[in-house]
């Protein structure tokens, strides 16, 4: 999985979109699930309060992204 493919899917399945940051730079905004690029790392963590909660580093985009929606997926308040 890629972050455009990621997105593509987040889309069509109805994820709130202030739910979820995806791709590079710092989020949009606090309480949200992150993916974010660091350099050649992938940061998967959820923004509050300005803290990265549950980080997890990957080193693939595939992993990062996988790991990512595997989390969504078990949070009802991230769909629409």
């Amino acid at each position: 999985m890629t972050v455009d493919s990621l997105i593509r899917l987040l889309k069509e399945k109805g994820a709130h979109p202030n739910a979820v940051s995806v791709g590079i730079g710092v989020p949009r905004a606090d309480e949200m699930y992150c993916l974010v690029k660091d350099g050649k790392r992938w940061e998967v963590y959820y923004a509050e309060r300005g803290e990265k909660v549950d980080l997890e580093v990957f080193e693939s985009e595939h992993d990062a992204c996988t790991h990512l929606y595997d989390i969504l997926k078990l949070d009802s308040s991230v769909w629409v």
